[in-house]
């Protein structure tokens, strides 16, 4: 499914085994109840120029052969699921072609390749799961870090609730934090 900028739902849905990315947005989306699967390369990619809102919900994107989410919009993931992806759960992406502000709520980021999420720009996440996610990198659970693009890009986490448990890496297992100008915050995380 390509969206080149119309409004797109998809609803009681799914999208498997595709031999590339299994949806790529310009314009908004919203997913309720569907399954992203077993792509021949990301799940989703989202806003691939300071892309539109994506609302993510009570839906799953798994096995996918790379990211789960490669993300350079704003998106919304709620009582959601991400795992058993073969590169990171979820890349949030800052560059000259968008930057990611991502929320997840109430979800998992489970048993990803290459580690749960990636963030580069601002994430939140509340009331969820980081668990089971491996990389040889750095950030088994999370790694916040700028891309060194520009000065003005830096990595602004905020962690809420949530349980960061048996990730592995090689530097940083639950959370990995490369330092200034990068923020990590972190509230009642277990």
């Amino acid at each position: 499914l390509y969206n080149a900028g119309g409004s797109v739902t998809l609803s009681d849905s799914t999208v498997r085994d595709n031999a590339g990315v299994g949806v790529m947005l310009d314009g908004p989306l919203l997913m309720i109840n569907s399954v992203l699967s077993g792509n021949g390369m990301s799940g989703l990619v989202a806003g691939k120029h300071w892309g539109p809102p994506v609302d993510i919900v009570k839906s799953t994107v798994r096995d996918n052969a790379e990211a789960g989410i490669y993300n350079r919009g704003t998106m919304t993931l709620t009582d959601s699921a991400v795992s058993g992806n073969a590169a990171r759960g979820i890349w949030n992406v800052s560059s000259l072609s968008g930057r990611g502000v991502l929320t997840v709520v109430r979800s998992t980021i489970s048993s990803n390749t290459g580690g749960g999420l990636l963030n580069h720009w601002q994430a939140s996440i509340v009331d969820s799961k980081i668990m089971n996610n491996t990389t040889t990198g750095n950030g088994g659970g999370i790694a916040n870090e700028n891309e060194g693009l520009l000065l003005n890009f830096r990595g602004v986490l905020s962690v809420t609730g949530t349980k960061v448990m048996s990730n592995t890496a090689s530097d940083g297992g639950g959370i990995y934090n490369s330092g200034t100008p990068d923020v990590v915050t972190l509230d009642n995380v277990k």
